[in-house]
């Protein structure tokens, strides 16, 4: 009955109660900056590792104080100069406060544009340029960064900074920069006592969100999303939901720690949100007891939070298991190849429609205390997931795990298992209101027409289908087509495959397909994503010599694993990670232990990488080499690393 968010948060308090409990948080008690033990600041993921001592429970806000904070923060916004229509850009990591400031910019109908916290500087002046935003909400600890590149953004006049604590104060900006916290934004907000209605869209197919995808090549690209497309998208959601038991609210809770500026982190939130599920928020860094950005002693945000929902992708879901090996292998040397024939004997049983008891409540059941011990369901995606890694984790969480599939362009998920499917390897079947079509790519060998499953390029078509990229005609027009029927489509880049229940397999990307000298198709985003299950691979970048009918591999591991790996070796304890990444018997082991996961995996032959270079370089958005939302870009990697590619070439021909 509701035709855009604006309409649904008037509406809040009359479809749930006021005093229902609707957003929590931890409060940050104290923060420090961590560094290694030569003095150097330490780094996960490119952002500056900080340990964080939290409060020891959520606090939480009732709908009632959620709908009376995002009117302070609309009325502080007006105050502020942001108008109706204006172009408003949040550029933070998810926290409470990012959803309170989207829902306000919804009151008063100003578009939302979103940049990753993890964007480089290169893609943040270009997107704050592009917006011509004058205001950029943000947070305390990117303040320098944006200092260091405002000559280059003119139009950016209001800067407003959410705080971990008070004490958290700013020096020496600009004066021609207004600049203020976001408790005195709202505060500002709470003093103009008149009431301010809600600005409803006039059009449901104006933009809501400009999101900034993260771009594996050249600039980000801002994708245009519509009321339209975001409650389309969202009534699909809930449709598709029905087998989830989502009407047991109270007994539900959404775990969010993934990036909002992602369309998966984001729509899903927005799902749980107005789904009435309760919503805690979370960082990667807190997550579990082991996560590094927690203070000695603290528990993770998933333990106090016990959620029975949360979203992740591949990477996640790949940490998430390595974790449990790590501790297993601690403990003796029998501990994981007996968890894993555990697990395999549960998977097993559980494909025969059975369960296994005791394997739950002996060992699942305290695998899953790592997350609070209540977690029903996980929903992926973001990328595939590796077949091994959902099964087992499937097993040891006791949980339901449903691969997904979309695009920024889409909407978010378009694709989808039931949460009771018991395959692995496919991403389900279209969600409520989607159309899809196979297009032919013949380069590629894969079309409409194959036998038994048809294959091809994916297009997406329907309402959720967004309006195209932002002031980017040309591009718009490459990637979106309407039919006749009025239909909108859009060309995903994707091969699929379709099986003969209906349901669809990603089988990969157009620009990851390499073809050998003898003629043959390898996937290259397939071996990478295999092999990132293997312990000491934090990210990995696949190239295939033509010529020489193979594939050599560029692999940036695992920190924690290699500094272990060193102990194991004898190394001394002030090895850095460039000489760890050089030494000889390190490489050897790991290089090992990459091939055995490889095999074990099912890779063919020729899918094996023959020479491998350790790269003592992190990949990060900032030195260009993953996009913001972890994805490789594979020319700057090739190109940065081309003389050792090159040194690998030679040594095979030799």
């Amino acid at each position: 009955q509701y035709n855009s968010y604006a309409e649904v948060l008037k509406n809040l308090k009359n479809i749930y109660d006021s005093n229902r409990l609707m957003l929590g948080k931890r409060d940050v008690i104290r923060e420090t900056v961590e560094t290694d033990i030569n003095g150097n600041v330490i780094k996960v993921d490119g952002k500056v590792l900080r340990k964080f001592v939290l409060s020891d429970s959520y606090k939480w806000l009732t709908v009632g104080e959620v709908v009376q904070r995002v009117d302070n923060i609309a009325k502080g916004l007006v105050r502020s100069g942001v108008k109706s229509g204006d172009n408003v850009i949040i550029w933070a990591d998810t926290r409470l406060e990012w959803t309170l400031c989207s829902l306000a910019l919804v009151k008063i109908n100003a578009t939302l544009a979103t940049l990753y916290s993890t964007l480089g500087t290169s893609g943040l002046i270009y997107g704050i340029n592009q917006t011509e935003a004058k205001t950029i909400v943000t947070t305390f600890d990117l303040l320098p960064k944006l200092k260091s590149f405002l000559p280059e953004v003119p139009n950016l006049k209001t800067v407003i900074y959410m705080q971990n604590t008070k004490d958290q104060v700013v020096d020496n900006f600009p004066e021609d920069i207004s600049i203020k916290s976001f408790e005195e934004l709202e505060e500002s907000g709470a003093e103009d006592k008149n009431i301010l209605e809600y600005h409803l869209p006039k059009d449901t197919n104006e933009t809501a969100v400009i999101m900034y995808t993260s771009g594996t090549t050249g600039d980000p690209k801002a994708v245009c999303i519509s009321h339209k497309s975001l409650m389309v998208t969202l009534k699909g959601c809930l449709s598709n939901s029905t087998d989830a038991d989502i009407n047991e609210f109270d007994r539900h809770m959404h775990l969010s720690y993934l990036p909002l500026a992602h369309i998966m982190g984001f729509s899903f939130e927005m799902f749980t949100l107005f789904a009435g599920i309760r919503v805690g928020y979370s960082s990667p860094l807190t997550l579990t007891d082991s996560s590094p950005g927690l203070a000695t002693g603290q528990s993770g945000d998933a333990k106090l939070l016990k959620p029975t929902f949360m979203a992740a992708v591949p990477l996640v879901l790949d940490r998430m298991l390595k974790e449990i090996y790590d501790k297993l292998s601690q403990r003796s040397p029998i501990s994981a190849p007996l968890f894993t024939y555990l697990m395999d004997y549960k998977i097993r049983w559980k494909a025969r429609g059975y369960d296994t008891p005791i394997i739950n409540r002996l060992l699942c059941g305290r695998v899953a205390e790592a997350v609070g011990g209540r977690l029903e369901y996980i929903l992926a995606g973001g990328a595939a997931v590796n077949p091994r890694t959902q099964a087992i984790l499937k097993a040891a969480l006791n949980c339901k795990i449903s691969q997904g599939y979309g695009a920024t362009e889409a909407g978010g998920g378009a694709i989808a298992n039931h949460w009771d499917d018991l395959a692995y390897n496919t991403t389900g079947i279209p969600v409520v209101g989607y159309q899809m079509k196979l297009v032919d790519w013949p380069e590629g060998g894969y079309l409409a027409t194959d036998k038994p499953n048809p294959r091809g390029e994916l297009l997406i078509g329907g309402d959720q289908v967004s309006n195209g990229y932002y002031k980017a005609p040309e591009l718009t027009a490459e990637s979106f087509t309407t039919d006749s029927r009025g239909v909108r489509w859009f060309r995903t880049g994707d091969i699929v495959e379709v099986l003969t229940d209906g349901s669809f397999r990603i089988i990969d990307r157009k620009k990851d397909l390499a073809k050998l000298a003898n003629g043959e198709y390898i996937s290259l985003g397939k071996i990478e994503s295999t092999l990132k299950s293997c312990q000491y691979v934090e990210n990995i970048c696949v190239i295939a010599i033509s010529d020489a009918n193979c594939v050599v591999a560029l692999v940036t591991p695992n920190h924690k694993s290699l500094l272990s790996l060193g102990k194991q070796l004898g190394k001394p304890n002030t090895y850095t990670r460039d000489q760890l990444c050089a030494d000889p018997s390190v490489c050897d082991k790991v290089c090992e232990s990459i091939r055995q996961s490889a095999q074990l995996n099912g890779l063919t032959k020729i899918e094996i990488p023959v020479k491998i270079k350790l790269c003592a370089e992190e990949w990060t958005a900032d030195n260009n080499m993953i996009t913001a939302a972890m994805k490789l870009k594979r020319n700057n990697v090739t190109s940065y690393y081309k003389s050792h590619i090159t040194d690998m070439i030679d040594s095979i021909n030799k």
